[in-house]
């Protein structure tokens, strides 16, 4: 499936930056290609404010047109009214795996958006602190945003990721300014072609991620399988309770299995910058419970299981498919 990335807003009017930006991001990602969608009427931005949208777009055609792997849509000028992130995303979910290009000051105003939930699964969100801003991504704003959306943690990420076939949810941090370099293939209108450097360029390194819940989900489960867990399904809580989005729940033939099972969970949403909030029960009582806030890993000693019973609880819960051994309920 093709990486795309979609990058929104006004473009009033787009500039340089925008596209240092996004080649900065195409290259970091190895996304395949960086749709630009001109907004036609912004929720945010009075209309008195904005260049004619057929204005914009053009402007935004010319600047785009020499780079390979940018292109521009023209998919909110066709719809009439606001131009909702929400529906874009709709639109364009046939197009690929979609990465949404914002910047730190919006990511923490995501809230007020349309169906901002949605917006976070149909896309992972790639957030660009402003240059000179401070943004942390560990402090209680951020962390606000993040726990609305469904999402985990930020933390570091690579674009080699294993949770690049899940529905992660990637962050980029600005380098420290350093030496100049220059990008092939990266003009823009009245450039002549030419070349030109890019003065803060993005580190794949520096790549932060917030896995969604059902990327942590898929993630765990694959790390518990991985470690022959038996049994395991994956519990679709979503619109059916408050507790959690999605429940884990696989057996162990002995204790030392499901420490082993619970410390490869760990390890594989660790290395994904996702920390549960809190961890219950160990293997001797044949119970150990990991909470990661919107998804809640059971490992059970088989007797233990029974006697619980969470498939029966939530019978009419239905299941997220899993690919490596996962098991159907029987």
């Amino acid at each position: 499936m093709p990486t795309v990335g979609v990058f929104g807003g006004s473009f009033n009017p787009i500039h340089f930056g925008h596209l240092l930006l996004a080649d900065d991001i195409c290259e970091a990602l190895r996304l395949d290609r960086v749709l630009f969608v001109p907004a036609a009427q912004p929720p945010h931005k009075p209309a008195s404010e904005l260049a004619a949208v057929a204005h914009r777009y053009r402007m935004t055609a010319l600047a785009v047109h020499e780079h390979p792997r940018f292109a521009v849509s023209d998919i909110e000028l066709r719809r009439s009214g606001p131009s909702y992130t929400v529906d874009t995303l709709s639109a364009l979910a046939s197009e690929g795996e979609l990465f949404l290009l914002i910047g730190s000051e919006t990511f923490l105003d995501l809230l007020s958006w349309r169906e901002p939930r949605q917006v976070a699964r149909l896309a992972r969100l790639v957030v660009v602190p402003r240059t000179g801003a401070d943004f942390d991504p560990d402090a209680p704003a951020a962390q606000k945003v993040l726990a609305e959306l469904g999402l985990g943690a930020f933390g570091p990420g690579r674009p080699d990721s294993p949770s690049r076939g899940f529905s992660a949810h990637l962050g980029l941090r600005l380098a420290p300014a350093g030496s100049r370099r220059t990008q092939p293939g990266l003009s823009h209108a009245g450039s002549g072609g030419g070349v030109h450097p890019r003065a803060r360029p993005l580190r794949a390194r520096s790549l932060m991620v917030a896995l969604s819940a059902e990327a942590t989900a898929r993630l765990a489960a694959k790390a518990a399988l991985d470690k022959n867990a038996e049994n395991l399904v994956v519990l679709d809580l979503q619109g059916l309770s408050t507790v959690a989005d999605f429940f884990i729940v696989c057996s162990a033939r002995s204790t030392t299995q499901a420490d082993t099972i619970v410390d490869a969970v760990r390890a594989a949403l660790k290395a994904e910058g996702s920390r549960p909030r809190h961890q219950e029960g160990g293997a001797e009582s044949g119970w150990v419970l990991l909470d990661y806030v919107d998804v809640v890993v059971h490992v059970f000693l088989e007797e233990t299981r029974q006697f619980y019973a969470l498939e029966r609880l939530w019978g009419d819960a239905p299941l997220l498919s899993v690919e490596v051994g996962a098991r159907p309920r029987d």
